[in-house]
């Protein structure tokens, strides 16, 4: 495709992203004071529907043109930098979640449920996040971790 994109395209990637970020908003409905059904609602279509239906509707209008530039920018080998940034976000994901279950557990912290979801929802996207910052150098790494790679005993 040449350098100038076209409406279509645009509105394609624009409905991809959307359908990608979409699960975000489900934090804001519970402080919108709705009713629990509308809320229920609201939440089901944002975390399960929407994002299905907005990204294969983006798919649909940006063609071919859009799953390579996005492949190519996913699937790109991780510099150093990038690399750095993920598994920082990873790690300090996990352990802030790992110490923020004990001082709940012990009532250290005293937050509310909405104050707790908020902020576990918020470490996980940012664990989520690293991985995929990380790359496939990561998952490269984990699986030669799982894998037996040692010498036979002499017998």
């Amino acid at each position: 495709m040449s350098g100038k994109k076209s409406l279509k395209y645009k509105f394609g990637m624009g409905l991809i992203f959307f359908g990608m970020i979409c699960p975000l908003f489900s934090f804001i409905v519970p402080f919108l004071n709705l009713s629990t059904a509308m809320s229920s609602t609201i939440i089901a279509f944002l975390m399960v529907g929407g994002p299905e239906l907005f990204l294969i509707a983006g798919g649909a209008l940006a063609g071919k043109e859009a799953l390579d530039s996005i492949k190519s920018r996913l699937f790109k080998p991780a510099g150093k930098t990038r690399y750095t940034i993920g598994m920082t976000l990873f790690i300090s994901g996990v352990l802030v979640n790992w110490a923020l279950i004990y001082l709940v557990l012990t009532d250290v912290v005293g937050l509310d449920h909405k104050s707790l979801l908020v902020i576990v929802g918020s470490i996980d996207i940012a664990s989520i996040t690293g991985l995929l910052l990380m790359g496939t150098e990561f998952f490269s790494k984990c699986k030669r971790l799982f894998t037996w790679e040692g010498v036979e005993a002499p017998k």
